[in-house]
């Protein structure tokens, strides 16, 4: 058994957290890069920007986690051309949902920017970021989802070299087109999405060698729903992160201002660094749980589960130990103004009191999620994404000021804990998998 957890740790779980990294370093790069081009402006405009990124994430994870974790089903129970149909159909939605957002960037980026930024000063700013940015939304799509289904045919090692190499190119290009030509934001906006259709192109490799993901005719779009549903619980774990970002920079904002933002930008991006390791053990385990699920395999969906929670628990714990005990050099990464990373180094010590619990629900709602237990996965990453944020930022924030809002993730996932370890919590995993 240890044997097998080191294998699974080596080929799966690690080239997840790789890709995953990969992923935040975009926007890692360029807040690195703004934040010492441009100061603490451009630092608060591109956190106003940041959850729209989420945005174009999560509906990549909501296609592709929803579409690969039934293809690995249908092919564990025999169903090839089932398995073929929901490869094509996912691929069609990423790509539908893409053009869509593209015209999004085109037509409404104002109105965005407005409502995400409503009462900062830099919008004009975020507005050049984000109207490039969104033009890329199609390859965004292509390049989360695909990455996904790849990751689910055994090849996850593949996706890991894409978005490390996806990111190493946006920082090259982020230097090159914020600094010898001089583009501000929208040469950072430029350089990410270029770097999308890099690592896309370098998915399609997979196709040249064995593989079993093919494209075959369709007449139906049924299943579109369907693939949208179990993914659901995906898409909403990762636009909470947005949703955390757009609320506690409004609130911050009401607070204290830009210079409140600016900091808040700091923790912002530490935090998409950091819950990309855990989101990478969740997804790493995925594709172990559904394809146990469809043969149904109870132990090692019990073995798949705990390896992934101890995993990410006490990568959580690093995480914690790393902000308590070095918060000033995470800060000074970023910017060096000395206000703001006086007031990132106090945000960084209470906000990363989270990560451990975090860990555990990320783990715990893939789990479900991978078992089409769609629902109560739903539920659990609604709580967190959403409802406690929103409840306990407007009781936190009028009670404790600004030490509220910095606890009000810790709180947050707390509360989702608990609810979930007393509704949602499978007491035998062979009842979950009778009932389905």
């Amino acid at each position: 058994m240890i044997k097998q957890t080191k294998s699974i740790l080596k080929q799966y779980i690690l080239p997840a957290i790789g890709g995953m990294v990969g992923t935040s370093l975009y926007v890692l790069g360029d807040t690195l890069l703004v934040g010492r081009r441009l100061g603490a402006p451009g630092l608060a405009a591109l956190n106003i920007s940041i959850p729209l990124i989420n945005v174009l994430t999560g509906f990549g994870l909501l296609v592709g986690i929803g579409g690969a974790s039934l293809m690995v089903i249908e092919k564990a129970q025999g169903q090839k051309e089932r398995a073929h149909q929901l490869f094509t159909k996912s691929m069609v939605l990423a790509l539908i949902i893409g053009l869509l957002l593209l015209l999004v960037g085109v037509f409404f980026t104002p109105q965005l920017i407005a409502l995400l930024g409503k009462g900062s000063k830099n919008l004009d700013m975020a507005e050049s970021y984000l109207s490039m940015l969104l033009l890329f939304s199609p390859f965004y799509l292509l390049f989360v989802s695909l990455g996904v289904f790849i990751r689910n045919d055994r090849n996850p090692k593949l996706v890991m070299i894409a978005m490390l190499s996806a990111s190493v190119v946006n920082l090259i290009l982020d230097y090159v087109f914020m600094y010898p030509l001089n583009m501000g934001m929208r040469g950072g906006a430029l350089a990410t999405g270029l770097a999308q259709v890099v690592g896309f192109s370098l998915l399609l490799i997979h196709f040249i060698n064995d593989h079993d993901l093919v494209f075959v005719l369709f007449k139906s779009l049924k299943d579109f729903l369907s693939i949208m549903k179990q993914g659901a619980a995906s898409f909403i774990l990762e636009i909470s992160q947005g949703i955390v970002i757009f609320s506690f920079n409004i609130a911050f904002l009401l607070l204290a201002g830009d210079m409140m933002v600016s900091a808040y930008g700091i923790v912002a991006n530490l935090s998409l660094l950091f819950t990309a390791l855990l989101s990478g053990v969740a997804v790493g385990i995925q594709p172990l749980i559904s394809e146990a699920y469809g043969r149904k395999r109870a132990d090692m969906i019990r073995h798949y589960g705990k390896v992934g929670l101890y995993t990410a628990l006490i990568i959580g714990l690093v995480i914690l130990a790393i902000g308590l005990l070095i918060p000033t050099y995470l800060a000074m990464i970023f910017i060096d103004s000395p206000e703001v990373i006086s007031l990132g180094v106090n945000g960084i010590r209470l906000y990363f009191l989270a990560f451990p619990i975090t860990a555990i629900n990320l783990v715990f709602t893939v789990y479900l999620q991978s078992q089409k237990q769609t629902l109560k996965a739903f539920l659990l990453s609604l709580q967190r994404g959403l409802i406690w944020i929103i409840v306990l930022l407007l009781l936190l924030s009028n009670t404790l000021g600004i030490t509220g809002v910095w606890l009000v993730k810790l709180s947050a996932e707390l509360m989702t804990l608990m609810i979930g370890l007393i509704f949602f919590l499978p007491r035998r995993q062979a009842v979950i998998i009778k009932d389905s």
